[in-house]
Order: C-alpha cells, then sequence, then structure tokens
C-alpha cells in the first residue's frame, strides 16, 4: 500500500496542534481506552490489515490480533464467529463539548488573522450556520484522501475522502498543499 509522505506530515502536524491541545484543555475527560475493531469475514480483515498498515506508518501502535487475543483483551466479547481484529491500545475518547472549546481557544489565537480577514470581507461576520448535516464517513478504495485543485475547475480545492482520519489531517491540511 502506497503512503503518501503529504499525508504523514498532514496527520502528524494535525495530531501536534489538534490533539495535543485538547488532551491539555481536557484532561478530566479524556480517557485512554483502547479500541478492538473486529472482523467477521477475511474481506474485513484485509481492510483492517490496510488501515493497520497505513496507522503503523503515521506512527500509531496497533496490530492485528486473532480471537483468542481478543478474548483476552475484552472477556465480555463473544468471538465464536470473528476471523481476527485490529487493537488501537491507545485509542481514546474525548467529549465533544470539549473538543468545541478547544477548537474556540485555538481559534482565539488565531485572532489577529480573523480581525484581518473580517476586516477584508466584512459580510463574514453576519453569516449562519443553516443547517448542519451529519454524513457517512467518506472512504476512498485506496484508502487515500484526494487532495488539491480539482481537475476540472481551476481554482476550486478539495480535502475529502480522508477515511476517519479527518481530525488528525485537518489540522495540517492547509500547512502541507
Amino acid at each position: 500500500m502506497k503512503i503518501d509522505f503529504y499525508e504523514i506530515l498532514i496527520s502528524k502536524y494535525g495530531f501536534a496542534t489538534f490533539s495535543v491541545h485538547i488532551i491539555h484543555t481536557s484532561r478530566k475527560r479524556y480517557t485512554r481506552t483502547g479500541s478492538i475493531f473486529l472482523a467477521q469475514t477475511q474481506d474485513r480483515l484485509i481492510s483492517l490489515k490496510r488501515i493497520n498498515s497505513r496507522l503503523n506508518v503515521v506512527g500509531i501502535p496497533c496490530e492485528i490480533v486473532s480471537p483468542k487475543k481478543v478474548a483476552e483483551l475484552h472477556p465480555l466479547l463473544n468471538v465464536h464467529d470473528l476471523v481476527g481484529a485490529m487493537h488501537v491500545p491507545e485509542d481514546a475518547v474525548v467529549s465533544s463539548a470539549d473538543v468545541a472549546l478547544a477548537l474556540a481557544s485555538a481559534a482565539s489565537q488565531s485572532e489577529p488573522l480573523l480581525s484581518s480577514l473580517l476586516r477584508r470581507m466584512p459580510q463574514l461576520e453576519t453569516l449562519e450556520i443553516v443547517k448542519l448535516v451529519n454524513c457517512p464517513e467518506t472512504f476512498t478504495p485506496d484508502m487515500r484522501c484526494i487532495m488539491g485543485e480539482s481537475p476540472s475547475v481551476r481554482g476550486y480545492f478539495v480535502l475529502v475522502g480522508m477515511n476517519s482520519a479527518g481530525l488528525s489531517f485537518g489540522g495540517g491540511a492547509g500547512k502541507y498543499k
């Protein structure tokens, strides 16, 4: 599987600037739980192996484990129909409220830039969110995001298909083009 060098840079920068800030500002609600992603079919296990490879390349510890190991990690799970799993021991959860506060805090640190932007385009200050849409995750067949200028619309840039890596890629997407 080909891993783009820029995807690694984007992910590392995003973690450094966003995730670490959340950890420091929401220590009480940041809980390292670990994750186990289950595979009941060989196709799902192949998909998890690809994800596992990608995570290892960007420095996230994880491993493919047997159903027996899953039972050891989580004794309450019924593993009789599993063919394998992926274990991400350092995975964590954080409350959505803490994420929002961390983003607000990060935005306030960018206030001079925002003020400059609002002076240049004052109509932005009156904009409101009319509709918030929650959609399914976007996945690409090769597990690589699509980032850059659209081949059909000059000056139109996209960043899509981040395969559940939106938070980790988001912070660095503008830095590395």
